[in-house]
């Protein structure tokens, strides 16, 4: 657990592939918002919310299975709104296939909210959250900044060391290096980035360090 002050955040590895989910809750209001909602996250979720956390919102990051799988599943418990990008509507038949192949039980999520674009969301009592839209890994990512604290949950946008894979059915490298510049052109460097999987990082290091921008950003290969 961080804390940070009126907020404190949560995180919870789940799914066969290891996904972060992250659980922002409102100190003061008891408030919660749930960033993806991989498998298993449910079973993570309720020790938590049965000391008297109410879960209100689930913003997901993509469409993909493993990080979309339980958000229908944990709607139907908390009556938690659903927001995500319209774009990756297209991605459920996939995810529901490469579900399968794991085993995972995949229903649709019942996205209440889309994002159509940058919008601030305004959530949890006073916590501004902006979204960016950050297409690449898929044509409807998105990317959920909290300005008054410096983080950002980031997805498949952008990991520790690497970036997201384009490969994938509505994947595009194009797209992925302009949402990486919207990133680094909209977000401080001191900014600390919650990925998908693994660990955080700060965007300064990964500027530094991850051979990866510098490839998207500048058109330099090492």
């Amino acid at each position: 657990m961080r804390d940070l002050g009126s907020i404190r955040l949560l995180k919870a590895v789940t799914g066969p592939l290891r996904t972060n989910a992250y659980l922002i809750l409102g100190v003061e209001t008891s408030e919660a918002v749930l960033v993806d909602s991989p498998p298993g996250v449910w079973e993570a979720l309720q020790p938590i919310l049965d000391k008297g956390v109410t879960l209100k919102w689930i913003l997901l990051t993509h469409g993909h299975f493993d990080h979309a799988a339980e958000a229908s599943l944990v709607r139907s418990k908390t009556g938690a709104e659903v927001f995500m990008h319209p774009a990756d509507k297209i991605l459920f038949r996939v995810s529901e296939s490469v579900a399968s192949d794991f085993g995972i039980s995949w229903v649709d999520p019942e996205v209440t909210n889309y994002v159509s674009g940058d919008e601030n969301l305004n959530l949890i009592s006073s916590l501004r959250i902006n979204a960016l839209h950050t297409p690449g890994h898929t044509p409807g990512s998105l990317t959920y900044y909290l300005a008054d604290f410096l983080i950002a949950f980031t997805g498949d946008t952008l990991f520790k060391g690497t970036i997201g894979a384009t490969h994938f059915p509505g994947g595009s490298y194009k797209d992925m290096a302009s949402s990486l510049r919207k990133i680094f052109d909209n977000l401080p460097l001191e900014t600390v980035i919650y990925p998908g999987h693994g660990d955080e990082s700060i965007l300064r290091d990964e500027l530094i360090r991850n051979r990866y921008i510098k490839e998207a950003l500048l058109g330099e290969k090492e």
